[in-house]
């Protein structure tokens, strides 16, 4: 299990994964309830239409994920605000919410079950955290639980497949005779032209086909004693399935069942989808000219015929199972019933601008309406912020230019030493002249769409400037500007939450949740980490000891991913001294700078 963990966080894949699971959840959910009232309806309309309306929904849902994962798309705030709903989001847009001691949080490896903090000074490398996340440790259930499910559902369609061969190189070959001459007949009917083998099981069997491509059938060992009228109705039914791609399609719904296993509808539309794939090649065998009470006589025979019925894969096409055998029957006898399925072009002109459709439904990012801080119009009296300049890293020449991509004859400052977290793509360092904070007040920023560290120490010529800091963002290939958000905390410190610390647990207040965990003792001390999704506050930790004492951590940090946040915390006195520990906020103002310019203008 501990090697999975590592293989999925080494990739990436659960802060990847899980965003696109829940985004793809909603919105194969909502297909599927769209196709179920299309198909309510088309009650009236034949079998063969509310297949298409089940098939397009069915391939749809396996599109979805892909779709989900694409690099662009267009945000969409509708899920309300609460302390869960934040999670795939902050999963999958990583942020930076530095403070004065330390700097960053790296989201792969709070995935992985551990923070990892880093310095935000260009020498000193702080040692790793030694605590963790239990809401972010829950992301990799997330992703092993779906990925078993999804393994169980390709494995029983992997084993069809085999039992399928199996059955292929086991059955004799028929190339002559009355089946055959009889097959070639109705395949022309059909306007089918490829070539399909039928083969003759060694035991009872219920009549199948399978096989896009190369189709294939399979007949049980008494089947060329059957009486010609049973082999008409048996081939008709089957090479419907042939001429209309039924298996094609199943094998593509299975597919979907195994990316969405999860919802209850899935497993309900394949199930109608393979009712009416049945029901319409009963349609179309009608068509063909046999009498409805012949067939169904007809069809009942192949049951009975076969005593010890021996179970056809899941994949195949069989002409008929017990469990549906009596609504089969009523459909295929009552007269009122609509036979004729849409033409080809009919099931085009749907299909296309369903694509069309799911492309931009597709698109849309399912997310949860923002915690963002409250906005400030405009900075505190003598407070000024400038973006002095842009540039690429690392560059042995770097090219630096202002926010609005003019190129600067000077670089406002000298190279960082710091070294980025990771490798991203584009790297860019951006810096700015900070002015005037208020007495008391903390200031911490960084640019959207990107991994970022701010480096605390800015230099120029060697020596510090106290006014200047710098933040480097690794960004995604894409996006030329980004936007800077600028939080300013203020005001006197409120208590947000109160616990012992002698167990982890997670807290939901109306829209703000806080995930506790237990105090850990260390050599020197005791350890403590919290997670929160409050954007709109600082957050300080502190604890009580046990003269009620207010006690400061000898060691503070904080970073995040997205909406949610994480502290960690050292106190120097071992947890059996400390009565409790405390949560505290301040208020928070956003200022933002918007379309700083990821690139320099063309000269």
């Amino acid at each position: 299990m501990r090697f999975l963990f590592e293989a999925l966080n080494a990739a990436r894949l659960v802060h990847g994964l899980v965003p696109v699971l829940l985004d793809a959840a909603l919105k194969g959910a909502a297909v599927l309830v769209l196709a179920a009232l299309a198909a309510t309806a088309l009650k009236r309309a034949s079998s063969a239409s509310r297949h298409v309306v089940w098939a397009l929904s069915l391939i749809a849902l396996c599109v979805l994920p892909v779709l989900s994962a694409a690099p662009v798309g267009w945000p969409a705030p509708i899920l309300p605000k609460s302390p869960w709903s934040t999670m795939a989001e902050s999963l999958a847009q990583p942020r930076a919410i530095s403070d004065p001691f330390r700097a960053e949080v790296d989201p792969e490896h709070i995935l992985a079950g551990r923070s990892r903090l880093e310095t935000a000074g260009p020498s000193e490398q702080l040692p790793r955290a030694r605590s963790s996340s239990l809401l972010l440790g829950l992301a990799n259930w997330i992703v092993i639980v779906w990925a078993g499910g999804a393994s169980v559902v390709l494995a029983r369609l992997a084993a069809s497949f085999v039992g399928l061969s199996r059955r292929r190189r086991e059955g004799a070959l028929l190339t002559e005779g009355t089946w055959i001459s009889l097959a070639e007949h109705c395949a022309r009917r059909y306007g089918i032209r490829r070539r399909v083998s039928w083969r003759l099981a060694s035991d009872g069997t219920i009549p199948a086909t399978w096989g896009f491509w190369r189709p294939a059938g399979l007949l049980p060992a008494d089947a060329l004693d059957w009486p010609e009228q049973r082999k008409s109705a048996v081939l008709l039914h089957e090479l419907a399935h042939v001429a209309r791609g039924d298996f094609l399609v199943q094998t593509l719904a299975r597919l979907a069942c195994a990316l969405h296993w999860f919802n209850p509808l899935v497993w309900y539309a394949d199930r109608r989808l393979r009712r009416e794939s049945e029901q319409a090649s009963d349609d179309l065998a009608l068509r063909a000219g046999l009498a409805p009470a012949d067939y169904a006589s007809q069809l009942v025979e192949v049951l009975l015929a076969v005593r010890r019925e021996r179970e056809v894969p899941l994949s195949a096409l069989a002409m008929a199972r017990r469990n549906e055998l009596e609504d089969r029957v009523r459909a295929i006898l009552d007269g009122r019933r609509s036979r004729s399925g849409p033409s080809r072009r009919g099931i085009v002109l749907m299909a296309l601008p369903a694509a069309c459709v799911l492309f931009l439904f597709g698109l849309i990012r399912v997310e949860a309406r923002g915690h963002d801080a409250p906005r400030l119009e405009r900075l505190p009296e003598g407070m000024t912020i400038e973006i002095l300049g842009i540039s690429t890293y690392p560059s042995e020449k770097p090219t630096w230019w202002g926010p609005d991509g003019t190129p600067l004859a000077e670089a406002p400052c000298d190279p960082p030493t710091a070294k980025p977290m990771g490798a991203g793509p584009e790297v860019r360092v951006i810096v700015a002249r900070i002015k005037g904070i208020p007495e008391g007040s903390k200031l911490t920023w960084h640019p959207t769409q990107c991994h970022s560290q701010r480096i605390s120490l800015t230099r120029k010529g060697g020596r510090p400037v106290a006014d200047l800091q710098t933040v480097i963002g690794e960004f995604q290939r894409g996006p030329a500007t980004c936007d800077l958000h600028f939080d300013l905390s203020f005001g006197e410190w409120t208590v947000e939450q109160t616990w012992d610390g002698k167990m982890s647990l997670g807290v939901s207040k109306e829209e703000r949740g806080f995930f506790l965990g237990k105090a850990r003792e260390i050599r020197d001390g005791t350890a403590l980490t919290v997670a929160h999704n409050i954007a709109d506050a600082e957050m300080r930790l502190i604890a009580i000891g046990e003269d009620g004492h207010e006690l400061e951590p000898r060691y503070f940090g904080s970073g995040g991913a997205g909406h949610l946040s994480g502290l960690d915390a050292e106190f120097s006195v071992p947890p059996g001294k400390i009565r409790e520990y405390r949560l505290l906020s301040r208020r928070v103002g956003r200022y933002d700078i918007k379309k700083v310019s990821l690139e320099p203008a063309a000269r």
